[in-house]
């Protein structure tokens, strides 16, 4: 009897203990699906590993898809922060835009791709893929081919569009720009002079040699050597814009080619002409002088 009465207590105590202890009523939890997927983010650290990355194949399909079915909000979730764009660099929403714009132009685009190689540029995992492919574009039911690149980051993320079209486009581009005074394939030659002008510069080189030709200085230096073939052969090209330095304008060589060969000359002298205003300096055994530049046409 003794033993049936502790029993009892013991039962009585424990769920006195339990009824205690139990947490107060509060919101109800939603309990989640237990066969419903685990997000990425959430088996990857519950499982220790870090998400997979797509490959960068994956990626070229990925943004090939994306101009097929002229998603622009897909194409904007393949573009790193900024991307190298066909030689601009932007944020990855004014290339989705872009593309967008395209597409809104002209609904019948589409695209395939075809020969994709990948090329690593450092060792291991953590390095950019350089993709190459060949891209057809459709329009109109016109195709046209282009060697084209992308350039996949370790996240990813596309970092670099481009194709061949455009970098040849760019590299003549930076020809021109880096020869904008001189262009002919003899740069020693007055003939090289072109009418292109690059800012600050307002005065051309073409012009500039005019204006050589024209001054009392280069005119004089022609008269003394009436028989001689007296010219402007050299045509050095401002890369600054320094005027107190005479570093804003054109070194004109004058020298003489008379009986020497076409690409052979003497020494005469010297004229500069401002790129800014065109006035001409002479170079004299004094120094050198200005004269006002000359208004006549050549």
């Amino acid at each position: 009897m003794l033993v049936q009465v502790r029993q009892s207590i013991t039962v009585l105590l424990a769920l006195f203990l339990l009824g205690g202890c139990r947490p107060k009523p509060g919101p109800v939890d939603v309990v989640a699906d237990a066969s419903a997927p685990v997000p990425r983010a959430t088996a990857a650290a519950d499982s220790g590993f870090a998400p997979a990355r797509p490959s960068a194949h994956d990626v070229v399909d990925a943004w090939n898809q994306a101009h097929v079915k002229h998603d622009a909000t897909a194409l904007l979730g393949l573009y790193a922060p900024r991307v190298s764009f066909y030689g601009r660099t932007l944020t990855n929403r004014a290339c989705a835009n872009s593309k967008k714009a395209a597409f809104a132009s002209d609904p019948s685009y589409t695209q395939s791709v075809r020969d994709v190689t990948a090329l690593t540029l450092d060792a291991g995992a953590s390095g950019p893929t350089v993709m190459r492919f060949t891209k057809t574009s459709t329009t109109k039911g016109k195709s046209t081919d282009y060697p084209s690149t992308l350039v996949v980051d370790a996240s990813g993320l596309i970092v670099t569009e481009t194709d061949a079209v455009t970098q040849q486009n760019l590299a003549r581009l930076a020809r021109d720009e880096s020869s904008w005074c001189t262009d002919n394939e003899y740069p020693a030659l007055d003939s090289t002079a072109t009418g292109k002008l690059i800012p600050p510069f307002k005065v051309s080189s073409l012009r500039a040699r005019q204006l050589g030709m024209q001054s009392k200085h280069f005119r004089t230096l022609a008269a003394t050597e009436p028989d001689h073939a007296i010219v402007i052969d050299i045509i050095g090209c401002p890369t600054a814009c320094d005027r107190a330095a005479k570093e804003c304008g054109y070194l004109l060589r004058v020298a003489d080619h008379s009986n020497i060969g076409k690409y052979a000359s003497i020494l005469v002298g010297w004229i500069y002409v401002d790129a800014i205003d065109g006035t001409v300096w002479d170079e004299t055994e004094s120094g050198w002088q200005s004269e006002p530049p000359s208004t006549g046409d050549w």
